[in-house]
C-alpha cells in the first residue's frame, strides 16, 4: 500500500498581445468602434470631490457656458461615464480570449511505500515536478467571435446611453436658465403694473380729496397693489430659486442675461424628415437596437457550446527525483486536443433563455420606436401651436394695452369707474405674460424636439 501527499503551486499568465492569425475572427474591431459617439469627458474629480470644468468659462456665463459646466460635473454623467468605460473593458477581455494562455505549474509529491514485500517499506521518494504549458483555441464554434461582437454591442449600447443622460442632463439645465430668464421678464412687467396701480392710486386720492371717489374705490385699489406687490414678490423669487439652483449645479455665481436661444434654424421645416432623423440618431432608439444586436450574439455564443472545440498544446515538464540512484527528466509535449460535446442538457436551456431574451429585446426596441414617434408627434403639435399663436398673442398684447390706456383716460377725466380700469389692466398683465411664457415654452419645446431626434448640441445654444 502508498500513501501519495501531493501539494500543488499554480500560477496563471494571460498573454496581452494578441497574434496576426487570431484575427480572423475579430479583426472588425477597430472598424466597428469608429465614429461612434464616444464623447465621454465629462470633467475630472479633484481633491475636495468636486469636478474640474473642462472647457474655458465662456465670457458673461450665458446660457451655453452655464449648460456646458452643468454637464460636465452632473454625477449622473460621471456614472454614465464609468459604465461606458467598463463595457470597452469588457471588449478588450473579449479580445483577449483570442491570445494563448500561459500556466507555470510546481507539483511536490511524497511517495511513502508501506507495503510488506516493497524493498522500499523503510524508505520514501519525493518528487517535484515543474511544468509551463501553452494553450490557445483554433476553434470555439464561434463562442469566443459572436461573445466579441456582443461585448462590442454592449459598449456601443451603453455609449447611446451616455449620449441620452447628456442630453436629459442639458435640456434640464437649459429649463431652470429658462424659467430664470421667465421670471426676471415676468418681474419687469408685475413691476410696470405695480407703477401703473401706483400712479392710479395718487389720482385716485386726488379725486376722493375733491369728493369723486369714495373710500371703497381707494380700498378697492389698495388691495390690487398689495396683491401685485405680492405677485412681483413670487416671481422674482422663483427666477432667485432656479438662479441658484443653476449656480449649485455648475458650481460657480449664475448670471441669468442675454436673450433665448433660437433653435428653431436647426429643425428641418417636415415632421417626417425628423422622424426619419431620429430613426437613425436616436439615442434610446440606437441603445435599444444595440442591446437586441447583442442578444442575437449571445445567442449564436451559446450555441457554439454545443460543437466541436480544438486547443492547441505545448507543455515543457521538468520531473526532479531525489530517491538514490535517479537522475533528472526533462521533456517538451505538443499536440492538439478536441472536445466534442455529447450531451449537454444545460446549453439547450441556455439557448432557449437566450432566444427568450432576444425576443424580450426585439419588443423593447419596437416599444423604444414608438414612444420616440409619440414624443415627437406630441411636441411638433406643440411647437407648430405655439407657432400659430404667437401673433395672436402679439395682437392680443398691442389690444390689451389700448383698451388699458383708454380705460385709465376715461376714468382721469371722470368718465367710467374703477372696475373698469382694474380689469382693464389686470387683462393687459396676464396677456404679456402669457406672451413671454410663450417664447419660453417654444424653446424647451424645440430643444426636446432636437434631443428626441438626436441632434441635440450644446453648441446650438449659442454665446
Amino acid at each position: 500500500m502508498r500513501w501519495f501527499l501531493s501539494v500543488s503551486v499554480i500560477a496563471i499568465a494571460t498573454v496581452t498581445y494578441a497574434p496576426q492569425a487570431s484575427h480572423a475572427e475579430g479583426d472588425d474591431l477597430a472598424n466597428s468602434l469608429r465614429g461612434r459617439p464616444a464623447e465621454l469627458t465629462v470633467g475630472s474629480i479633484t481633491a475636495r470631490n468636486h469636478v474640474k470644468p473642462t472647457a474655458q468659462a465662456f465670457p458673461g456665463f450665458v446660457l451655453r457656458g452655464t449648460v456646458s459646466e452643468i454637464t460636465a460635473r452632473d454625477p449622473r454623467l460621471l456614472e454614465a461615464s464609468a459604465n461606458v468605460r467598463v463595457m470597452e473593458a469588457g471588449v478588450v477581455e473579449q479580445l483577449m480570449r483570442f491570445t494563448p494562455v500561459v500556466t507555470a505549474s510546481l507539483d511536490t509529491r511524497l511517495d511513502i511505500a508501506t507495503g510488506p514485500d516493497s524493498p522500499f517499506r523503510h524508505e520514501s521518494i519525493d518528487d517535484m515536478i515543474g511544468k509551463v504549458a501553452v494553450s490557445l483555441p483554433l476553434y470555439t464554434g464561434g463562442q469566443r467571435t459572436y461573445s466579441l461582437k456582443r461585448a462590442e454591442e454592449l459598449a456601443l449600447a451603453e455609449r447611446y446611453r451616455f449620449q441620452a443622460a447628456r442630453d436629459d442632463v442639458a435640456i434640464e439645465a437649459v429649463g431652470l436658465w429658462v424659467e430664470a430668464w421667465l421670471s426676471k421678464r415676468e418681474a419687469v412687467i408685475v413691476d410696470d403694473r405695480l407703477g401703473r396701480l401706483k400712479r392710479l392710486r395718487t389720482s385716485l386720492a386726488n379725486r376722493q380729496t375733491q369728493g369723486f371717489a369714495s373710500a371703497s374705490d381707494v380700498a378697492r385699489l389698495d388691495a390690487e397693489i398689495a396683491g401685485a406687490r405680492r405677485s412681483y414678490n413670487d416671481v422674482v423669487a422663483k427666477g432667485a430659486k432656479a438662479t441658484a439652483r443653476l449656480g449649485t449645479l455648475s458650481g460657480r455665481p449664475t448670471r441669468v442675461s442675454g436673450e433665448l436661444p433660437r433653435l428653431s434654424r436647426h429643425l428641418p421645416a417636415d415632421k417626417g424628415q425628423l422622424v426619419a432623423m431620429a430613426r437613425r440618431t436616436n439615442p434610446n432608439l440606437q441603445a435599444a437596437a444595440a442591446d437586441y444586436r447583442a442578444s442575437i450574439h449571445q445567442q449564436r455564443a451559446s450555441y457554439g457550446r454545443l460543437l466541436p472545440r480544438v486547443d492547441a498544446t505545448a507543455e515543457y515538464r521538468y520531473d526532479m527525483e531525489r530517491a538514490p540512484l535517479t537522475r533528472h527528466r526533462d521533456g517538451f509535449t505538443f499536440g492538439l486536443s478536441l472536445k466534442v460535446p455529447l450531451v449537454d442538457l444545460a446549453t439547450g436551456a441556455a439557448n432557449e433563455a437566450d432566444r427568450a431574451r432576444s425576443d424580450a429585446a426585439l419588443a423593447r426596441e419596437a416599444q423604444s420606436l414608438n414612444s420616440m414617434e409619440i414624443e415627437i408627434d406630441s411636441l411638433w403639435l406643440d411647437r407648430q401651436s405655439l407657432r400659430a399663436n404667437k401673433q395672436a398673442l402679439d395682437d392680443e398684447v398691442a389690444a390689451r394695452k389700448r383698451s388699458a390706456d383708454a380705460a385709465r383716460d376715461r376714468f382721469s377725466k371722470g368718465f367710467g369707474d374703477l372696475e373698469e380700469v382694474i380689469d382693464a389692466e389686470n387683462a393687459l398683465d396676464d396677456s404679456r405674460r402669457a406672451a413671454v411664457l410663450s417664447k419660453g415654452q417654444a424653446v424647451m419645446v424645440e430643444a426636446r424636439l432636437l434631443a428626441a431626434a438626436g441632434a441635440f448640441k450644446v453648441a446650438m445654444l449659442g454665446q
